[in-house]
């Protein structure tokens, strides 16, 4: 699309060239003639054509464009505007933007079930979108569907689909700086409509903000705004649980310290528990003892008789009192086996005490001086238990309170570290807030500057002076203007049709040449009504125009 562009500039029809325009082409040099064809058209991001199937009033249409100026013109109804929405919603437009349906389905035509729209643009030159994928040319298509699911393809120049994610396809407007919400890139019926009359200081207002890209920045602020009302009242919401949560860690601490008695009365019982198993290892070393002094007893009485017998061998045979000799014999072996079945006694008694004690040794040390009696013990674990038990059924369990105690404080600590980062991110919204409605405030001042001075600039080139008085309070914009030879200015709406007309042309193009935006290609939609009446009424119709 060129950059430069003068008011009431004529383009010759497309394939018809002018006698002067041949001879001029004739004496240029190759290299001017090169040169002139680079400046004159974009290289990438332009429309080549568009494909409609089902889409409103098309069945099956398809229309190629000229690289530079296009004018669609046709009778009421034959679908010039839907080319215009068309565009809109390939390019992720919302229904309602279209001015044509509330609803996506609502565009695709009476008693079908699906449309498919295909705007392919050209992709050639130095700023081309990744050439190596997609080619000269990138198709996007968008197919909509009445029961199911839209869906948008992103096709090469070869017919391949590339991509299916609506990600890509922002990336793709993006880099060629197409934005068919701004009415200067696409310019619809309603908004022409609304710049015709000129006669609406507010809406007027709204279109300044819309084409300079400042109902955009305004959105998001909005968006930033609620963000910063959401956030505050849900630090509002925490500081309530976190009352909440402190009455909760306070009611669990008293608990907790209620119990700690409870826990005492635990430990003492655990104690006297680990005590008797140590009087059980007690009660072996005992029984122990006593097997082995039993044993040595019996080992004492066993050597005696030994002696005995070996002393009565030596007497003469012949006077050894027989009875006597077998009665020393028969106590000898009876010693004999109860010393053996003394020493296997206290060898299994050694082993059941070695791992007896060894079991204990695990759960509790050996403690120090002589174990009190098991029946104390058995007594004092009794009293013990049924204390333990009439604390439990007044106070609850200690271990409970002490798990509720230590979930409230974990529960408050994490409610106060999350209020703490939420309000450092409110701050960081806040300043991120006034930052932008400050170079907000200051970017409107600068356009509103500008736009001023390229609209008066425009109008001083036709012999006109014009103002654009602002009103910020009101958000209204009104339009002044006035021939040179006069001294007082007049609104819009107190001007000839011709002059209203020109003076919202040149309102138009003082945004164009600010060159806030570089878009490929700018649409228009029964642009001017007054300046072609003449021919439309003739044709019985409206008419657009498309500049690329």
């Amino acid at each position: 699309m060129p950059k430069e562009r003068q008011v009431g500039m004529k383009t010759p029809p497309v394939g018809q060239k002018s006698e002067s325009r041949k001879k001029q082409k004739r004496n240029e040099s190759p290299v001017k003639k090169d040169e002139a064809k680079k400046s004159k058209f974009r290289e990438s991001g332009i429309i080549v054509r568009v494909d409609l199937e089902q889409f409103l009033c098309h069945t099956n249409f398809g229309i190629d464009f000229h690289p530079n100026i296009n004018f669609i013109h046709g009778t009421n109804g034959s679908g010039k505007s839907a080319i215009i929405a068309a565009i809109q919603t390939c390019m992720d437009s919302r229904a309602s933007e279209t001015h044509r349906a509330r609803s996506i389905k609502q565009l695709i035509q009476n008693g079908k079930d699906w449309a498919r729209i295909k705007v392919t643009l050209k992709n050639e030159g130095d700023e081309a979108y990744k050439p190596e994928t997609y080619g000269k040319r990138i198709v996007i298509q968008r197919e909509l569907n009445r029961h199911s699911a839209h869906k948008y393809s992103l096709i090469s120049e070869r017919g391949k689909i590339i991509s299916n994610r609506r990600e890509d396809l922002d990336k793709i407007l993006h880099h060629f700086s197409i934005k068919v919400t701004n009415p200067c890139v696409l310019l619809t019926q309603d908004d022409a409509r609304d710049l015709i009359g000129g006669t609406d200081p507010r809406k007027m207002y709204e279109f300044f903000l819309r084409a300079t890209g400042l109902r955009e920045m305004k959105d998001d602020i909005s968006a930033i705004q609620s963000k910063v009302d959401s956030m505050e009242r849900m630090i509002e919401s925490e500081n309530i649980k976190i009352k909440d949560f402190e009455l909760k860690a306070a009611e669990a601490e008293k608990e907790y310290k209620t119990c700690e008695h409870i826990q005492d009365l635990d430990n003492k019982l655990l104690k006297t528990r680990k005590m008797l198993l140590w009087s059980k290892v007690g009660e072996f070393e005992e029984e122990l003892s006593e097997l082995e002094s039993n044993l040595e007893k019996v080992s004492k009485r066993k050597e005696q008789y030994s002696q005995q017998l070996a002393q009565q061998g030596e007497i003469d045979q012949k006077s050894l009192n027989r009875k006597m000799k077998d009665q020393m014999t028969g106590k000898l072996k009876k010693l004999v086996d109860l010393k053996n079945q003394l020493t296997q006694e206290v060898e299994s008694k050694r082993e059941t005490l070695r791992s007896t004690t060894d079991h204990v040794m695990r759960i509790m040390p050996r403690p120090e001086g002589k174990f009190p009696s098991r029946t104390k013990l058995v007594r004092k674990k009794q009293a013990l238990q049924k204390q333990l038990e009439r604390e439990k059924r007044k106070h609850g369990d200690f271990f409970v309170a002490e798990v509720a105690y230590d979930k409230a404080v974990k529960d408050l600590k994490e409610a106060n570290e999350d209020l703490r980062l939420s309000r450092e991110l409110l701050e960081k919204e806040k300043e991120i807030y006034k930052d932008r409605r400050e170079n907000w405030k200051d970017s409107r001042s600068d356009l509103q500057t500008l736009v001023n001075l390229h609209f008066n600039c425009i109008l001083t080139r036709q012999g006109y002076y014009g103002q654009l008085v602002f009103d910020d309070k009101e958000k209204e914009l009104t339009i002044e203007a006035i021939p040179a030879h006069q001294e007082e200015t007049a609104v819009t709406k107190a001007l000839s049709e011709g002059e209203k007309s020109f003076t919202i042309i040149a309102f138009i193009l003082a945004f164009s040449d600010l060159s806030l935006f570089d878009a490929p290609f700018r649409a228009m939609d029964v642009f001017d009504i007054f300046m072609v009446r003449n021919y439309f009424h003739k044709a019985g119709g409206g008419g657009g125009a498309n500049s690329q």
